[in-house]
């Protein structure tokens, strides 16, 4: 017996990311290679639609993220250039392949990424840059998604997910202003979230 997970969905979601972004400051004296970390808490909204074959489910979904991920504590050039990394809204697109065992859903997903990325930079104290871009990639992951029944207070159309992805952005490199020197980051962020889902076709146990 597999649950019957065919329909549109709408839901909310909350989680944590943590940025592992490759960065480099070239040009007017300067040569640095570092790592931007932006961490923080991130949260949204996610509506898709399945369709199932048997066990097999298959699907779309999108969602929109706020975040709070910064990191306003990397220095450069032996501390004189420091840096504010914020990514303060992400979004995807993607596809979603799982196998339904029982009411409990295994998946994989992946597709279209793209978000804001703001940076400053200071040198010497002084504001000399700032950035902002949006910036496109791509997003990978998985998850799991069962019926969420929380003290009975919840009925037979909502399930709970827990999910990870890794969120490509792609790479920007931006002049300083006044200067000679580029600053680049690839930006790549891991997204660990937990949500709840709302099915307009509710869930049920099936036969086939």
């Amino acid at each position: 017996m597999a649950a019957n997970w065919t329909g549109w969905y709408l839901g909310g979601n909350v989680g944590s990311g943590t940025g592992r972004d490759r960065s480099s400051l070239v040009g007017g004296g300067n040569n640095e290679v570092f790592n931007l970390a932006p961490d923080g808490i991130n949260g949204g909204v996610q509506a898709g639609y399945n369709w199932q074959s048997g066990n097999w489910v298959y699907g779309v979904e999108a969602d929109i993220q706020a975040s709070s991920q910064k990191d306003n504590k990397t220095t450069v050039a032996l501390g004189n250039t420091a840096y504010d990394a914020k990514l303060p809204w992400f979004g995807t697109v993607r596809g979603r392949l799982g196998y339904s065992v029982g009411q409990t859903l295994f998946y994989a997903t992946g597709g279209y990424a793209y978000g804001g990325v703001k940076t400053k930079i200071n040198t010497g104290g002084v504001q000399v840059a700032n950035i902002s871009n949006t910036q496109d990639g791509y997003a990978v992951g998985g998850g799991i998604e069962t019926p969420f029944k929380l003290l009975g207070l919840f009925g037979p159309s909502w399930t709970s997910k827990t999910e990870y992805l890794y969120v490509d952005l792609g790479s920007a490199s931006n002049v300083i202003p006044g200067t000679t020197a580029v600053s680049t980051s690839s930006v790549t962020e891991h997204i660990f979230r937990t949500g709840l889902n709302y099915h307009f076709n509710s869930p049920i146990v099936a036969k086939y």
